[in-house]
């Protein structure tokens, strides 16, 4: 075989070698997103009830409200737009929700605010 021959068969080698790449990435590649979404989807976020549609538990990914004291949504919820005026914190693993969130709160009714304050004291020691 001369040279010519040796390139030309190096070559489709390449191709094949980096066709058959391509096709592995892409099917693991997909299959990690599906199972990451299924597990995703599988996840109950126990002590959390949806503000919108009830869901309890909370299954899949849990919207905080990052301005009310305590507003939560599913993830159903969250995508419909209900509650789109305020930014939510997006949580995904439920040992990783804060208990509650500090936030600067410009824009509430004196009556909220005084809530919220409260809920961010510590109790009084007896």
């Amino acid at each position: 075989m001369n040279d010519k021959g040796i390139n030309d068969m190096a070559k489709v080698v390449r191709e094949e070698i980096t066709d058959y790449c391509e096709d592995q990435f892409k099917t693991l590649f997909t299959e990690y997103w599906e199972t990451r979404a299924a597990q995703q989807a599988s996840t109950e976020h126990a002590g959390f009830i949806c503000d919108s549609c009830n869901a309890d538990p909370i299954t899949g990914i849990h919207y905080k409200c990052s301005v009310c004291a305590d507003y939560d949504l599913c993830q159903e919820c969250e995508r419909k737009g209900v509650h789109a005026d305020h930014p939510m914190l997006k949580v995904r693993k439920p040992e990783q929700c804060p208990a509650r969130l500090v936030c600067q709160y410009g824009n509430l009714q004196e009556a909220e605010k005084a809530a919220f304050a409260q809920m961010a004291m510590p109790q009084a020691q007896a």
